[in-house]
């Protein structure tokens, strides 16, 4: 018999290599350099000194002051005061300790970055001056009541320089404390480009202090722009998680990103003369009134402008989101609950400055504020109008109200007062009140639907405004239940296009990252239900599709 030919073909799937972009929250666009790009490499053969590679170990007893760059065999005691492009800096051991400041310039470029690269277990016990260009500052150990100062020194020349997974600790000390990573330009020097990524400070300054004591967890100040703060947690800190530029000149265009921060003294963000600042997908809680500070979780000053609070979830202060002085401040797409009255309160019961608020606004020239869910608040949101400008307030739930704690001052929805022809120019459309549907708006209370409409607000596309329950998922979450009346009953609010014209990014997703599509009607609220809109797969970073490798086999 003729030996038979078999050809048996077979396909093996190959997945191509999975490349995971690093994630920006919503909104906000990308650095110069991706905040987790790899460090470099250490050599593998560190015995003897190698040009440009500083080995540092202060706690080796064979470490010396008198080697040019240090290695194993024989590390530098010291950092070194200037680094050349290219340069890379590993320091080991510690406690250094020698000086109070030490002074890092770097001479770096884009294609030859300097870095410093803490190994585990270094302890630093001195503050930090970093200057110069292009300079990668990663995974340090600070403490002692000691922090980093990114900034000008000498008249040099300071941008691109990034710090990040550091660990920054103070003693809680009301003396002693310092901002944990600040970073500013000077006149002629304009500083462009920072990054703090993935750090936690804690116990800068007394954050249980009756004193005000104003160390930051983040600060800027003048002369800088491209500032991105990214994935922090900060928390237990004398003044704010972060504070923008007081006294700013020439400072904008700042991304606070997925942050965490909680139990400061003062504010989570606290933005003062800043322009084009973007608070997008970050966490923020447990904030008190302190003597220098009513309690706000997020607060806005100084008439800066292009204000954004994007996607924030925001529970356990005095009042969520407070703007005393801005223009064209966006509020969309945050989940408010759990505003406390202040002990202290003693305005009326229509007063407009009330505290336990989810969002308040006064001297502020236009606002637009648009699905935000709000419960658990005396007041879900409070605007005294001024004159000449628009109040824009779409696609909101305002459920769950409670009574002021000390003063038993009532719950309201929605509390518009001030200017009459802002107030009756004021765009109500497509919200959901519930518990209890109460609105005081230009000296009058509407408690109904039909009164509401009647006065004008809420009668785009037939009285668009619900009382109803939203029928939330579950009791621990605010997402909509496939039964709430609030699927599908949204409008897109403007500052969706705006956002895009100005910064080139959508904002389009909700909270938990379900996409908005101009395709369906939205939802009402922070969060889109995904019966009504369609997850973005791009955010999970999901591989190509296999290709298909064709193999035959002859006997």
């Amino acid at each position: 018999m003729n030996s038979l030919s078999k050809y048996i073909s077979c396909y093996l799937l190959t997945f191509p290599a999975i490349s995971f972009a690093f994630e920006y929250p919503l909104g906000i666009p990308e650095a110069w350099i991706s905040p987790d790009v790899s460090a470099p490499t250490p050599p593998s053969d560190w015995t003897s000194e190698i040009t440009d590679m500083y080995y540092i170990d202060a706690s080796d007893a064979s470490c010396s002051t008198k080697v040019t760059y240090g290695s194993e065999s024989e590390p530098r005691c010291r950092f070194p005061s200037s680094m050349a492009a290219g340069s890379y800096v590993e320091i080991h051991g510690g406690p250094y300790e020698y000086t109070s400041t030490i002074y890092l310039k770097s001479e770096g470029t884009e294609s030859e970055p300097v870095w410093v690269v803490g190994a585990e277990g270094n302890s630093i016990k001195m503050s930090l001056v970093l200057y110069g260009t292009y300079l990668y500052v990663d995974n340090l150990n600070i403490s002692g009541d000691k922090g980093i100062s990114a900034r000008p020194y000498r008249d040099l020349q300071t941008d691109h320089i990034m710090v990040r997974n550091t660990i920054i600790t103070g003693t809680g000390s009301l003396a002693n404390g310092t901002t944990g990573i600040a970073a500013k330009g000077s006149s002629g020097l304009q500083f462009e480009g920072f990054i703090a990524y993935n750090n936690t400070i804690s116990y800068m300054g007394d954050s249980e202090s009756e004193t005000e004591n104003d160390r930051h967890a983040l600060q800027t100040g003048s002369y800088i722009n491209n500032v991105w703060h990214l994935y922090n947690t900060t928390h237990h800190n004398g003044g704010d998680g972060v504070q923008y530029s007081h006294g700013g000149v020439d400072a904008h265009h700042f991304y606070y990103g997925g942050n965490t921060s909680y139990s400061e003294r003062e504010n989570c963000v606290d933005i003062k003369q800043a322009d084009d600042v973007i608070i997008s997908s970050n966490t923020c809680y447990d904030i008190e009134t302190s003597s220098s500070s009513p309690g706000e979780c997020m607060v806005v000053h100084y008439d800066p402008s292009r204000i954004w609070f994007i996607n924030n979830d925001i529970s356990e202060c005095i009042t969520g989101i407070k703007s005393t002085g801005a223009f064209d401040v966006h509020i969309t797409g945050n989940n408010i609950h759990g505003m406390k009255e202040s002990a202290s309160e003693t305005h009326s019961d229509i007063s407009s400055y009330q505290t336990g608020v989810g969002i308040t606004a006064y001297n502020t020239g236009n606002i637009y504020i648009s699905n935000n869910t709000i419960t658990d608040a005396v007041r879900g949101i409070a605007y005294e109008a001024v004159s000449g400008y628009e109040a824009d307030i779409k696609s909101n739930i305002i459920a769950n109200l409670h009574d002021g704690a000390y003063t038993g001052n009532s719950q309201y929805a929605i509390m518009l007062k001030g200017d009459d022809t802002t107030v009756d120019n004021s765009d109500i459309e497509n919200n959901l009140f519930y518990n209890p549907m109460r609105l005081h708006i230009d000296g009058k209370t509407y408690t109904d639907l039909t009164s509401l409409v009647s006065a004008g607000k809420c009668n785009d596309n037939g009285g668009s405004c619900l009382d109803t329950d939203p029928s939330f998922l579950d009791d621990k979450s605010y997402s909509l239940s496939s039964s709430s009346a609030a699927i599908d009953r949204g409008s897109k609010a403007s500052s969706y296009a705006i956002y895009e014209n100005l910064y080139g990014e959508s904002i389009t997703s909700d909270i938990l990252g379900y996409v908005r599509t101009d395709a369906t009607i939205w939802d009402i609220g922070a969060y889109e239900s995904s019966t009504g809109g369609q997850s973005d797969s791009s955010l999970y970073n999901l591989p190509d599709a296999p290709e298909i490798l064709s193999i035959d086999i002859t006997n």
